[in-house]
């Protein structure tokens, strides 16, 4: 991934400003006091969860410690795309995009965000909705209050709906579920139906790919270094051995 648009609420003398960056190799020219180095200072403070200083922040401006300060866009290449290709979900993303807070919170996100694939969630809804229409299943919703397996099918049915994540606790529901409708005499619809539970539970309870893809992205988000004028001045030669005990600023990374 690279760095490829810089997005500023307010860092210093930089207010509203965005800045796109094409290319390998970027020159930040302007005037003095243009906010070249602040621009520089920003990328870097992306990378840790210090605070930013008061003497940074925009002058002016009432800004509280929960605000965004800015934020870092970064485009995924190939390898990142299929560092996460993986994943259970219909979505592809573009962006890896790291937010900062003044008070020093970093927050990730992709973007698009990355929902699950539920594909086997819809089939294993339609086919237990058929069964609890069949007469058997009319008979399981219609079951007495000691059993609760009415109220279990009635829960299931709603966590079913929409694409709401499902918790550990709702995985054990769903698998209780599942167990009742093999209980003889199972019906090939009812067994279908805990067929496509189990499915789902299986691709359900991994990790939600949104996750998974920020613990990746995470991974592979750039370093950058930042050098003063006298670091980043560099020699036509050096010394093997005396850079090797004691070496050059602009050298060490």
């Amino acid at each position: 991934m690279r760095l490829a648009r810089v997005g500023i609420e307010g860092y210093r003398k930089l207010v509203n400003t965005e800045c796109r960056i094409t290319g390998k190799l970027t020159a930040i020219v302007g005037p003095n006091e243009a906010g070249k180095t602040s621009l520089l200072e920003l990328i870097i403070a992306g990378q840790h969860d210090d605070e930013i200083e008061v003497l940074a922040r925009p002058r002016g401006m009432n800004v509280n410690a929960s605000d965004r300060a800015f934020e870092l866009w970064y485009r995924l290449g190939e390898d990142d795309l299929a560092a996460i290709g993986h994943l259970d979900t219909t979505d592809s993303p573009n962006w890896y995009v790291v937010s900062k807070a003044y008070d020093g919170l970093r927050t990730h996100r992709t973007e698009p965000f990355l929902r699950r694939d539920q594909n086997a969630r819809r089939a294993a809804e339609a086919v237990l909705r058929r069964f609890l229409e069949t007469k058997t299943g009319k008979a399981m919703v219609r079951s007495t209050e000691e059993d609760q397996l009415g109220d279990q099918l009635d829960e299931v049915t709603r966590l079913m709906e929409g694409d709401l994540e499902i918790d550990a606790e709702q995985w054990e529901l769903i698998d209780a579920v599942a167990v009742s409708l093999l209980q003889e005499p199972a019906t090939p619809l009812a067994r279908r139906s805990a067929e496509l539970l189990d499915a789902w539970k299986r691709r359900g309870a991994l990790e939600a790919p949104h996750a998974t893809a920020l613990r990746v992205c995470e991974k592979r988000e750039p370093f950058f270094a930042f050098f003063d004028d006298a670091q980043r001045n560099l020699a036509s030669t050096y010394s093997i051995k005396s850079n090797t005990e004691d070496p050059q600023p602009a050298l060490r990374t």
